[in-house]
């Protein structure tokens, strides 16, 4: 059932890069959105509002990638850096790509971009979306079940934007859970936003449950309420790092995760 953590698990043919992409990024000087959109020269609301739509995640992005444990590398495939982007749907993520709200992100580094787009909620593309280097695959299913290409399976880096892992919603939670522990298994940087400190506390028992390398959540500086009908849904309000797990595989599959499904039934 779960075919990408199988291949992954299993596979020995993605090459093994010395090579970290981190030391060639350019740095992001921005503590907020005040300095950003005078940057941007965005001093009406209006324009202001457009660029918060359309930049806010990979601002969120960018912000947290200056604060990623020193210890994390960015490992590129065949020299491209590999970003999968879980629980992605098609009027958030995707349009915010098509838009080119994620150029200040690609600008920060000379290097192709492979996006993988994974998610339910998207319509799937039959052909890859290029453009300037940048590649945009899209799959419509929950990220623990999808069947992505060798290039695609050893990601740089993992980002999943306001989960609802720490909803306390036991029918959201449940399908993260088992993403988790695959991500966790894979021992690849993943970035982790919620919409405040309410989700950050259940989702720090959770990773704490998994035996997760993490780190303290931190408030996110270019945070942006994309839904007006949703006002306590703050996007990226806080975000933390995640990196593999102190436990063994067997003990994640056999022990943590029914273990968390339990606690899990048990208040739904």
């Amino acid at each position: 059932q779960h075919r990408l953590v199988c291949r992954v698990a299993t596979t020995s043919a993605a090459p093994k890069e010395a090579h970290d992409l981190r030391p060639e990024m350019r740095s992001f000087n921005f503590s907020g959105w005040h300095d950003y959109l005078v940057h941007k020269e965005a001093s009406q609301q209006r324009d202001a509002e457009r660029v918060k739509r359309q930049e806010c995640f990979a601002l969120a992005l960018l912000q947290a990638l200056q604060h990623m444990p020193s210890d994390y590398r960015l490992e590129p495939f065949n020299g491209r850096c590999v970003v999968w982007v879980l629980g992605a749907r098609d009027g958030i993520e995707k349009r915010q790509l098509l838009e080119g709200g994620w150029e200040p992100l690609f600008q920060t580094m000379d290097a192709g971009w492979d996006i993988v787009l994974v998610g339910p909620e998207l319509q799937e593309d039959n052909a890859v979306l290029e453009s300037h280097g940048k590649r945009i695959f899209t799959r419509a299913c929950l990220a623990h079940n999808a069947d992505l290409p060798q290039h695609l399976r050893q990601p740089s880096l993992v980002c999943a934007f306001n989960t609802g892992l720490g909803a306390a919603v036991p029918l959201h939670m449940k399908s993260w859970i088992q993403t988790l522990v695959q991500l966790l298994v894979m021992r690849k940087p993943m970035l982790l936003t919620c919409f405040g400190s309410h989700e950050a506390r259940m989702e720090t028992s959770v990773l704490q449950a998994m035996g997760a390398e993490f780190t303290r959540h931190r408030d996110g500086s270019f945070s942006y309420v994309l839904e007006q009908d949703k006002p306590m849904s703050v996007c990226n309000a806080m975000y933390t790092w995640i990196c593999g797990s102190k436990l063994q595989n067997d003990s994640l599959q056999t022990r943590a995760l029914p273990f968390v499904e339990k606690q899990l039934d048990a208040i739904q």
